[in-house]
């Protein structure tokens, strides 16, 4: 009887390739942090564009931008209903009462 030649076994190829296969890993892990500060970069300058053209990363200024402390140094004018004056004409008021007529004859 023939004697069958024994041949190598295939773990020692497969423990190769896992260590040039464990680097693969590095390559695209930096390719996906590139592209996600890329689009936190983009997002910004959209996001953000008033606030990088008041600071002139974004460009030339052009309207005169508040800063926090002048909001906070500036009141806000609160008009109370006896404050507010409003005049209504002879016409206005002409046109009130068409109006009112109206909806008394329906």
């Amino acid at each position: 009887m023939a004697r069958r030649k024994t041949t190598r076994p295939a773990a020692s190829r497969r423990k190769t390739t896992r260590k040039k296969g464990r680097w693969l890993w590095i390559p695209k892990l930096m390719l996906l942090m590139a592209c996600v500060g890329l689009v936190l970069f983009i997002g910004a300058i959209f996001m953000m564009e008033e606030e990088l053209r008041r600071i002139g990363l974004f460009g030339p200024e052009e309207g005169q931008g508040t800063t926090p402390s002048q909001v906070i140094a500036q009141p806000t004018p609160e008009n109370s209903p006896a404050d507010v004056v409003e005049e209504v004409t002879q016409e206005e008021r002409q046109e009130l009462e068409a109006i009112l007529q109206q909806m008394k004859e329906k």
